[in-house]
């Protein structure tokens, strides 16, 4: 770093020197400046010259490998992820319609993806918790059986 702010500092005394000894309106004043000028952007800039050199020690992060949508592992965390989903819209929708707060339900969604291009709803089980259970049971199961097409099983605990 001493040795950078040292360049940085001789530059602008032989810049400034230089502007002070030559006389004014000669063509090689202009010239001579713009010399040092470019210099004096090299010296400055040079630290980041240093960044961009990939032997100094930057780190490049490792390629990632994306698996393909035909990779059962893929599918089956896309499958997860989207049942985890569909549970936490079924938890807020239940609040919004029977006032069922979420600490109160556990929902458990299974997704049927035998048929990756029509994935459905193939089971959805609510389990009601605590103050929960006073909930009207049979409306929950016609409300989300109608909505999802599929069974609707509501248990307590």
């Amino acid at each position: 770093m001493k040795e950078y702010l040292a360049s940085v500092m001789a530059i602008s005394i032989v810049s400034a020197v230089t502007s002070l000894l030559l006389p004014d309106g000669k063509p090689s004043k202009k010239h001579l400046k713009f010399v040092i000028g470019t210099v004096a952007l090299l010296i400055i800039f040079e630290p980041l010259c240093g960044l961009l050199d990939a032997s100094e020690g930057i780190w490049i992060p490792p390629p990632v490998s994306v698996p393909s949508e035909t990779d059962n592992d893929y599918l089956d965390a896309v499958i997860k992820n989207a049942e985890s989903v569909i549970a936490a819209d079924i938890t807020e929708e239940l609040f919004t319609l029977y006032r069922i707060s979420e600490r109160y339900v556990d929902v458990y969604v299974r997704l049927d993806a035998a048929d990756t291009s029509d994935v459905k709803v193939a089971e959805l089980i609510v389990t009601l918790k605590s103050y929960g259970s006073w909930a009207d049971a049979k409306s929950i199961e016609n409300y989300f059986s109608d909505k999802y097409d599929c069974e609707v099983n509501i248990a307590y605990e």
